[in-house]
């Protein structure tokens, strides 16, 4: 928990600082066609859940979160539609883009938008 958050009266049982949030173009399509709303996918994530993210990966982000290192999950609506988060390491900002799309294609801070 963090108890010296600017976070901390909007979300009380935040694990970590979200920093900056940017999301790619089609991430934000995809939200607004599943009439997902940003900051409530945010606060699943930055609270610990992490929905459908390989088992791994849910047992290395709470140490992700302890020591230091980037935390990430997987969200999916339906069979298709899904969304990546993660935070780097500096807790400076956090990015969702799309699932099924590598990394690789949002290096680039160019291609995200902040949200």
């Amino acid at each position: 928990m963090l108890d010296d958050s600017p976070l901390q009266p909007l979300i009380p049982n935040a694990l970590f600082e979200p920093g900056k949030t940017m999301a790619s173009a089609d991430a934000i399509k995809l939200m607004k066609q599943l009439n997902i709303h940003p900051f409530d996918l945010l606060t699943r994530f930055i609270t610990g859940d992490w929905d459908r993210t390989d088992v791994t990966a849910n047992n290395n982000n709470p140490w992700a979160i302890e020591k230091g290192y980037r935390i990430s999950a997987f969200f999916y609506f339906g069979n298709e539609n899904g969304l990546l988060i993660n935070t780097n390491q500096e807790r400076s900002e956090t990015r969702i883009v799309l699932a099924n799309v590598t990394a690789s294609k949002y290096a680039y801070k160019k291609s995200l938008v902040e949200i």
